[in-house]
């Protein structure tokens, strides 16, 4: 597979991961606020606290969960591209260190290769 196009695939694969982490982290956050204001409630309603406001807690909540999904999808997609540069420029590196980069760009196939590093050595 050229290397261009492995890039695209790991960028298309680190997006739509984004995008599932992403839409995860929000709903988990949304759903513990959920929690915690049933538990804010209940304790007003025992009179051992104050009143709890749903729009209040709620909008707060989806303020504070976008920044924080946002945050950890930043996270995986950096890491997943970092990954994936590291992969590449390590990949050219062993293809210059074997020497097939510059054979493979030129057309060459291995076999061709090889029987040309076997005929240099028995003649």
């Amino acid at each position: 597979m050229p290397s261009r196009r492995v890039l695209a695939v790991t960028g298309v694969v680190a997006l739509v991961c984004g995008a599932i982490i992403w839409s995860l982290v929000f709903d988990l956050w949304l759903g513990q606020v959920e929690r915690q204001y049933l538990y804010e409630e209940a304790r007003h309603e025992l009179g051992l606290g104050p009143y709890a406001s749903l729009k209040g807690m709620m909008n707060q909540a989806v303020h504070d969960g976008a920044w924080i999904a946002t945050g950890w999808t930043a996270l995986v997609v950096l890491c997943i591209f970092g990954a994936a540069i590291y992969g590449y420029r390590r990949g050219l590196e062993d293809q210059r260190i074997r020497g097939l980069g510059d054979a493979r760009i030129r057309g060459f196939e291995d076999s061709r290769i090889q029987g040309f590093e076997d005929s240099r050595r028995d003649g």
